[in-house]
C-alpha cells in the first residue's frame, strides 16, 4: 500500500502494518507497538532523512503501580519550529467517561527534543493515578490544563510559572 511504501523511508521497529502518524512536516514518523526486547509498549519517533530514531518506554512514563495499566502514549503536538513533540501516557480502560482517556487527557504530559531526544515532564504522573485534562496553545506558548477536573491552570511553557484560573461554577467533568 502507499503507506506501507512512504513508511519504508523511516528507520523502524516495529512491524505495524500502518504507522499511526507522521509530523506535520513530513519527517518524522510516529508508531506505538510491543517490544518483546524491552516487555514493554514504546513509542518511536524516527526522522526520514538523520536517521534518528527516539524510543520511548511506556513504564517510564506512568506511575508506579502494582498492576500493568492497559494504555499507550501518544504524540499530542508538534511544536512550530518543529523541534519538540509533546506526548502524553493513558491508562486506557473503560467504564464510562471519566474512565477514558482521549487525545486531551492523560496520566501525565512530557515533550521530546526531537534534535537530541531528551525528554522533559511538563505534567507529573502520581500515585493516585489522577488524570490532566489539557491544550496546547497554537504557538505553542501556553498549556491550559486542570488535574481532576479541577483547579484549571494556566502554564507559561518557556518560563514555567503558572497562573490557578478560579472558575465561576464547579464542574463534575472539565
Amino acid at each position: 500500500s502507499a503507506a506501507q511504501t512512504y513508511a519504508a523511508n523511516f528507520p523502524r521497529i516495529c512491524d505495524n502494518y500502518e504507522p499511526s502518524d507522521y509530523s506535520p512536516n513530513g519527517l518524522w514518523l510516529v508508531e506505538m507497538c510491543g517490544s518483546q526486547e524491552d516487555s514493554d509498549l514504546i513509542l518511536t519517533l524516527s526522522n526520514r532523512e538523520t536517521r534518528d530514531m527516539w524510543k520511548l518506554l511506556y513504564h517510564d512514563y506512568i506511575p508506579k503501580l502494582d498492576y500493568s495499566p492497559d494504555g499507550g502514549l501518544e504524540v499530542i503536538h508538534w511544536s512550530q519550529d518543529a523541534r519538540y513533540a509533546y506526548f502524553y501516557s493513558h491508562g486506557g480502560g473503560d467504564g464510562g467517561e471519566c474512565f477514558y482517556t482521549g487525545l486531551d487527557s492523560g496520566l501525565g504530559l512530557f515533550r521530546i527534543d526531537l534534535q537530541n531526544g531528551q525528554v522533559t515532564t511538563i505534567l507529573p504522573t502520581n500515585e493516585d493515578f489522577w488524570w490532566y485534562g489539557f491544550s496546547i496553545s497554537p504557538i505553542d506558548n501556553y498549556l491550559v490544563y486542570v488535574q481532576r477536573s479541577r483547579d484549571w491552570k494556566i502554564l507559561d511553557i518557556k518560563s514555567g510559572k503558572s497562573i490557578r484560573v478560579k472558575s465561576v461554577n464547579d464542574f463534575e467533568q472539565g
